[in-house]
């Protein structure tokens, strides 16, 4: 069996496989050459707002995936997550560059999430990241190396909000680059 993808790699582009999902881009976020054709540059207010489907929502195993081209590797940038906001929300399952690490997880009032270092050359630079959770452990892949893990009894759960990309509830939490190839899984893929 292949892995059904949940649709939020084509929900800016608004095409592809399975028809993607209609979902608003905010700001003032431009088209540029991606690493599968065309990516969208965020400059620090814009994001994509996938929305509250059924249809997104994962509990448990989760892999999310995303070819991302950062500007900056400092403070918290989103670059895939459901509902990671506010006070009293503060849950959610994220793909994220905090504190000069790129990290994949689970916040609920503690972090249950991999974490690794983000090298310097990353700046400016295409990188491939994946995170995965099994049923056991948070991984977290980067140009399809294992770089971070983390053995957790807590996986994805059902947030209260939409998914976005590019940004969370949180205010400032805004991505700073190109994102292309977004994708959601409703299961942990292997490395291979």
């Amino acid at each position: 069996d292949q892995p059904r993808s949940r649709g939020l790699g084509d929900v800016y582009k608004r095409q592809g496989p399975g028809g993607g999902i209609d979902a608003p881009i905010t700001g003032g976020s431009a088209y540029v050459t991606g690493r599968m054709g065309k990516a969208l540059q965020l400059d620090g207010d814009d994001s994509i707002w996938v929305g509250r489907s059924g249809a997104l929502d994962v509990v448990g195993q989760i892999t999310l995936s995303a070819w991302v081209k950062p500007t900056s590797l400092t403070e918290t940038q989103m670059i895939v997550g459901q509902a990671y906001g506010p006070w009293p929300i503060q849950i959610g399952n994220f793909m994220r560059i905090s504190g000069g690490k790129y990290e994949v997880g689970y916040y609920n009032g503690g972090y249950y999430a991999a974490r690794a270092t983000i090298a310097p050359s990353d700046l400016n630079t295409w990188v491939h990241l994946v995170g995965t959770y099994d049923g056991k452990t948070w991984r977290l892949y980067r140009n399809g190396t294992s770089v971070a893990s983390m053995d957790s009894g807590v996986g994805a759960k059902v947030a209260p909000n939409a998914w976005r990309i590019g940004s969370s509830d949180a205010p400032g939490e805004y991505f700073r680059g190109a994102i292309d190839s977004v994708r959601l899984y409703a299961q942990a893929l292997s490395a291979a």
